[in-house]
């Protein structure tokens, strides 16, 4: 495993960890009201764009069909997933209800998709917890 490649896994590591203390893990989202920790924003969301593989996409740029089935190994190996807009922001997405967010959006490796789920945000990182994931236009 290349250097850049250790670095950008443990930096998606480092983030997941940062959103784990947000209080929304694995389907454990915060109590409703419960305070939030400063400078965290916190709402429902459905964003659509690209699902990435981040290694690929921080590395190298890579993404789209071309990608796709390298993509796809990737999130399958468990690497960590994207979602990359049309303004060009990427979203680190995690899990909400039990399955990995690399297994819930494999299916739409290099392709459009509609991702509904809760928007978090802090220190420059912006997350979705993935409720649900579809095609664009339904």
């Amino acid at each position: 495993m290349s250097k850049r490649v250790l670095v950008v896994l443990l930096s998606a590591v480092a983030a997941v960890i940062a959103v784990r203390g947000l209080g929304a893990w694995q389907g454990k989202p915060a109590a409703p009201g419960a305070a939030k920790p400063p400078g965290t924003t916190v709402r429902a969301a459905t964003v659509v764009g690209e699902v990435v593989d981040l290694p690929c996409y921080l590395e190298e740029g890579r993404r789209g069909t071309d990608h796709a089935a390298c993509a796809v190994g990737c999130l399958k190996g468990g690497a960590p997933a994207g979602l990359v807009d049309a303004r060009g922001r990427l979203y680190l997405l995690c899990a909400t209800r039990g399955k990995s967010a690399p297994d819930m959006v494999v299916d739409y490796a290099g392709k459009q998709a509609r991702v509904k789920g809760t928007l978090l945000s802090r220190g420059g990182l912006t997350a979705l917890m993935v409720d649900s994931v579809g095609p664009v236009g339904k």
